[in-house]
């Protein structure tokens, strides 16, 4: 029984080590291409006010209208313009599932100031979410950031 225990503590342990492992990984794969000499310096002075950079820490959007998406894809060409738009932003200011998407992968590890590389992550997730609404799903379609693509943004 002594050794049953032992043996799953340490399994355990493994376990935790894997997944710090893991994370460590994850957080270390971000690359910033955000361009360092970009002035951040007003990002947290203009939220200030903010709970952090959360979908729900943003106290000017209503947490109760966040629109999900079924993964069903939109087609453009079946609706009008404004039709189209409604289907993308119900509301006009917050994109369908977005608030469930940034809670699936939570890309910030402090939310209160997240790094440069981890909203160009974010952003990437976000394109990436809107494009598979129309159908942009294949590795052709996919975003993948640049470093000069965001020179070139500044």
């Amino acid at each position: 029984n002594n050794l049953m225990t032992t043996m799953t503590m340490m399994q355990w342990r493994c376990g935790v080590v894997v997944a710090l492992a893991l994370l460590a990984a994850s957080v270390a794969a971000l690359e910033q291409f955000t361009p360092p000499k970009s002035d951040w310096s007003t990002f947290t002075v203009k939220t200030a006010h903010l709970t952090d950079h959360t979908p729900d820490g943003i106290d000017w959007l209503d947490t109760s209208d966040w629109a999900e998406w079924d993964g069903t894809v939109i087609d453009p060409s079946q609706h009008s313009k404004a039709d189209f738009a409604k289907l993308i932003c119900p509301s006009g200011d917050k994109v369908r599932g977005i608030r469930t998407l940034f809670y699936q992968h939570n890309p910030f590890s402090d939310p209160k100031n997240p790094t440069k590389a981890e909203v160009d992550h974010w952003h990437t997730l976000a394109i990436n979410h809107v494009r598979a609404m129309v159908g942009y799903t294949g590795p052709e379609y996919e975003i993948k950031p640049t470093k000069c693509l965001h020179m070139r943004a500044l």
